[in-house]
């Protein structure tokens, strides 16, 4: 079952709580907008811009949560509960790894002695993503490989310049090249610390652009009750 996170916009960050702004709008109506704007406006954005400046990755090239900021971003989703005088409006992720992200985590091997931890480059981002290394036939293990221990493949001719221990030959033309005949596609580590890239809280930037068009909201409907009327 997967983890379900809160986030809210109370003083303590736990759950979205707004009081009705208008007594001619009910206060579901505007916990609902103000949901929305969260789930499908402001956290897509911090996403996609790392809007926080979440560090680099160190496995792989790439913003954070680049390869699985969508992912993560379909599983936001939310329900208005109604009480007394208020609606509630409760904004959380399905995912499971969504609480792994947000709390920081340090991961180890449960059944063998390490964790394969795929590397990008030489692998696609999307590639490294869902990689396994029984997807590479012919790859093999070297605990004292070039690059450390991990899952190496052969290779030949011209490979990637931020790739490291590379050795300076000379190729049949004659011209120099940065060349390799083998590379690590996985590292062998014994745990991995996932740094915590804290999303799921009540951001002064996010209050204010769920403010903005609640109040834009308001206000559209007041207008149009008035010519209405």
């Amino acid at each position: 079952m997967a983890v379900k996170l809160s986030a809210g916009v109370t003083d303590k960050g736990v759950k979205l709580a707004l009081n009705r702004a208008e007594k001619a709008i009910d206060s579901r109506v505007i916990a609902d907008k103000a949901a929305h704007v969260m789930v499908h406006e402001y956290l897509p954005m911090v996403f996609k811009t790392n809007k926080y400046g979440w560090p680099a990755p160190s496995w792989r090239s790439g913003k954070p949560l680049m390869d699985t900021a969508t992912h993560l971003v379909s599983g936001f989703v939310y329900q208005i509960v109604a009480t007394t005088g208020e609606a509630v409006a409760r904004i959380h992720n399905t995912f499971r790894y969504a609480w792994v992200h947000d709390k920081g985590y340090v991961s180890k091997p449960k059944t063998k002695k390490y964790l394969t931890i795929p590397l990008s480059p030489p692998l696609g981002i999307n590639e490294a993503r869902t990689a396994r290394a029984s997807d590479y036939p012919g790859a093999f293990v070297l605990m004292k490989g070039p690059e450390g221990p991990g899952i190496y493949r052969k290779v030949g001719g011209v490979v990637s310049v931020s790739l490291k221990n590379r050795k300076r030959t000379v190729s049949r033309a004659g011209a120099n090249k940065d060349v390799k005949t083998i590379e690590r596609i996985f590292a062998l580590v014994k745990e991995v610390k996932i740094p915590r890239r804290h999303f799921m809280f009540w951001h002064p930037d996010a209050k204010a652009l769920v403010m903005q068009r609640v109040r834009a909201m308001v206000s559209k409907r007041a207008k149009s009750d008035v010519v209405a009327a």
